[in-house]
């Protein structure tokens, strides 16, 4: 089963913002989508935002989401056993 997990969102300097999805499954992570509301390419100040903002704030999330499901599924496979 995959799960479509929504990461923050973020607003550029130019309004236009983006929202963040994490698609996951057993196997792991399978896929990261980012829906914007005016796609790429992006003003020059929004792709400084990107590049100093999003994208760390999309690795943190994904680090933080990873450690919540492994918890839950560590949590899940101890209840099972009991």
């Amino acid at each position: 089963m995959t799960l479509r997990i929504q990461l923050p969102s973020w607003t550029c300097p130019s309004g236009n913002s983006v929202d963040v999805f994490l698609w996951y499954n057993a196997s792991g992570i399978e896929h990261v989508n980012l829906e914007w509301d005016e796609p790429p390419p992006l003003l020059p100040a929004d792709e400084d935002y990107y590049t100093t903002v999003i994208l760390p704030g999309i690795a943190q999330s994904i680090a933080e989401m990873q450690g919540h499901l492994a918890g839950q599924a560590l949590l899940g496979h101890a209840k099972a056993t009991l």
